[in-house]
């Protein structure tokens, strides 16, 4: 009678959390065009925790959906973010380079990095931290996402060891004319000899004047 759908998934044990039945949820409620109407979780010894979701749907109204690609939206959301950091690392550097990297930084980024930065920006960031073990130096990178202001950028400081004072980056900024709109440090911990801690200080910018932020060009 296209009232509900009844969706069970199997997912490990140790994946299984608040979190992931939620994100799951909103993938079934999108694809189906519906709302949670009511949900079971079943845990024992079993490796896999069982869900059952029912989707409440208003007749003929059910979206069409392919079974398939539901379930590569599901599985996909349970892989964790270590998952993905690892297939973006081996697709850039090859196998032997990426699983050398993944062991260094599989446990370096505190859990307030990750909620923010998807792999592709820990990529990146991994290649900045890289230099900044090899050279022990500060190093620094400017970026804008296609989704920001023409006159807004991001700036990350890499520092080895400690944090760079507040005191000593803002009135830097502000003389190049531009104004500081927020300010997130990260302590990242790689497995590398002599830098068990870099700090990742990363700055929302915008040009004082409105003009445009070419980071490139800057």
């Amino acid at each position: 009678f296209e009232r509900f759908l009844s969706c069970l998934l199997f997912i490990p044990r140790d994946l299984y959390d608040t979190d992931l039945r939620q994100r799951m949820q909103g993938i079934l409620e999108d694809a189906f065009g519906g709302e949670l109407a009511t949900y079971h979780t079943q845990l024992d010894d079993s490796p896999l925790a069982r869900l059952h979701l029912i989707i409440q749907t208003t007749p003929g109204r059910i979206k069409d959906y392919d079974a398939d690609a539901v379930e590569a939206r599901l599985v996909e959301a349970a892989r964790s973010w270590t998952d993905l950091l690892e297939d973006a690392l081996v697709r850039d550097h090859g196998e032997e380079r990426g699983l050398r990297l993944l062991r260094r930084y599989r446990e370096a980024f505190p859990p307030g990095y990750k909620e923010r930065s998807g792999a592709a920006t820990a990529l990146a960031d991994i290649a900045r931290l890289e230099e900044t073990i090899a050279g022990g130096e500060l190093s620094m990178n400017l970026t804008r996402s296609a989704a920001a202001a023409r006159n807004q950028i991001r700036f990350k400081i890499y520092n080895p060891h400690r944090e760079v004072p507040l005191s000593d980056v803002l009135p830097v900024l502000e003389h190049m004319g531009l104004k500081v709109l927020d300010g997130v440090p990260h302590a990242v911990r790689p497995r590398a000899e002599g830098f068990d801690l870099v700090m990742i200080q990363d700055f929302g910018l915008e040009t004082r004047d409105g003009s445009v932020a070419d980071p490139g060009a800057v």
